[in-house]
């Protein structure tokens, strides 16, 4: 069984990813919510085969998160996860150490794929990847509006009703209402299920 550690604060994220590595793959997930947490597990687990690293979690830093890591676990295959990191420094990941740069947007089990080549020492390119297109055009098949698939891929990057509320210039009330058309339409019961459909290729 292979070990994943995966290191992110937002919990929608890190529950609905950790619970999909779990079921579908048979990992074991070891989670954490900080770098220092992260640097815990690391250090008390040294059968971690990857580990995925949130970009801008408490005690990262950005990018001196990933050198401090890698310093301290020279040996140690990592990943960087990011909602709202460039192209720029995705590329300057990949140059500090990281085998790879996963967008939150990433379907799932591309995600997965990707985790298992690299487990297995095969390089991976997303270089031309459009999956985030993919996702939007699998998600018109249930029938969500512009902005109901704009709300649920925040949502599935671990937005908080307020935090969506303030990015829209909407009202929070009005984004309850949005989420409650979307689970309906969708046909799950709970933001979670919601985002592990978002971030997936096929329904739940």
């Amino acid at each position: 069984m292979h070990t994943i550690l995966l290191a992110d604060d937002h919990q929608l994220v890190r529950d609905t990813l950790a619970a999909y590595l779990t079921e579908k793959a048979g990992f074991e997930v070891k989670v954490a919510s900080s770098a220092e947490e992260a640097y815990v597990s690391l250090s008390a687990f040294r059968n971690i085969d990857l580990a995925i690293i949130d970009y801008q979690m408490p005690g990262m830093d950005g990018l001196e998160g990933l050198v401090r890591l890698r310093s301290r676990f020279p040996n140690q295959k990592t990943v960087i996860i990011s909602g709202v990191a460039s192209p720029e420094v995705a590329d300057k990941a990949i140059e500090l150490g990281a085998l790879a740069y996963f967008p939150k947007s990433m379907p799932v089990d591309l995600m997965l794929a990707s985790i298992n080549e690299l487990i297995a020492n095969n390089p991976v390119d997303h270089s031309s990847d459009n999956s985030l297109e993919q996702s939007e055009d699998r998600l018109k098949i249930y029938g969500l509006t512009a902005r109901e698939r704009q709300i649920l891929q925040m949502l599935a990057s671990g937005q908080s009703n307020k935090s969506i509320a303030q990015d829209l210039s909407l009202k929070e009330v009005t984004v309850k209402f949005h989420i409650t058309n979307i689970l309906g339409k969708l046909r799950v019961s709970n933001r979670t299920q919601a985002a592990l459909l978002a971030n997936s290729n096929s329904p739940l």
